[in-house]
């Protein structure tokens, strides 16, 4: 039962990261468009800090699921 239960549990997690790095590649993609018009150094930080705090929460929905 107990195993049963873990990896229903486990499959939904994985789903989900999955979609979320298809979702990231689009954004990516969109990202490159629009840097040949204008980047910043200010919009290109708070971006990258902007995915450490999405990995972050993906990494601990991960190890608490």
């Amino acid at each position: 039962m107990n195993s049963d239960n873990s990896d229903s549990q486990n499959s939904p997690v994985r789903r989900f990261e999955n979609d979320s790095s298809d979702d990231q590649m689009q954004i990516d993609a969109v990202a490159l468009k629009h840097k040949k018009r204008k980047l910043t150094k200010k919009t290109s930080r708070s971006n990258n800090a902007m995915k450490k705090a999405i990995f972050t929460c993906l990494q601990t929905m991960a190890e608490h699921m």
